[in-house]
């Protein structure tokens, strides 16, 4: 299920890309009210995204990624400000690093960059497959489809399609060997 705003309850119906096309529809001004009814207690998520009102365009994707993050958590997750900055860094084409503990949220700030743009595509590389299953079932939870691929995954090649990306097959060898060199 997915937050809708329209209704203020939660629609079995809508989907990532009807509520991406309804959030992005929002003046700035209906997208600050929503996320002001939706922050009691996180008010350090609200100053720094009006830290941002001197670039429009930066307050306005903030504002996004905070609605759209709560929309598609089923209401369930109000994202904090390391959060939004690393996850919104990433989607402005900045680099970005994340220093925190385990089960501190991490994984969302990979999400959102994919949330904000539909057609964006993420390799992330894990190194325990434990953590890669772990984050595929967290990033599956914001309605991002996953791929995940190690040696106990058994995928033909024409299996391996991620949006309109055919993964090719020739190049996976050359990329496990430098690993393991």
């Amino acid at each position: 299920m997915v937050y809708d705003f329209r209704t203020d309850e939660n629609s079995e119906e809508l989907t990532l890309p009807g509520t991406h096309a309804y959030i992005w529809s929002l003046k700035p001004a209906e997208a600050k009210f929503h996320c002001y009814t939706l922050t009691a207690g996180h008010e350090e998520v609200l100053e720094w995204i009006n830290s941002l009102d001197s670039d429009k365009d930066r307050y306005l994707d903030a504002l996004r990624a905070f609605l759209l993050v709560f929309s598609v958590t089923d209401g369930q997750i109000v994202p904090r400000q390391f959060q939004l900055s690393a996850g919104l860094a990433a989607h402005w084409g900045k680099n970005s690093i994340v220093n925190a503990g385990t089960g501190s949220g991490k994984t969302l700030s990979m999400a959102i960059p994919l949330l904000m743009d539909l057609e964006a595509v993420a390799i992330i590389i894990s190194p325990l497959k434990r953590l890669q299953i772990t984050q595929a079932e967290a990033l599956q939870r914001f309605l991002i489809k996953v791929l995940v691929i190690n040696q106990d995954v058994e995928l033909s090649p024409l299996e391996i399609q991620v949006s309109c990306i055919l993964f090719q097959p020739n190049c996976l060898p050359r990329v496990l060997r430098c690993f393991r060199e």
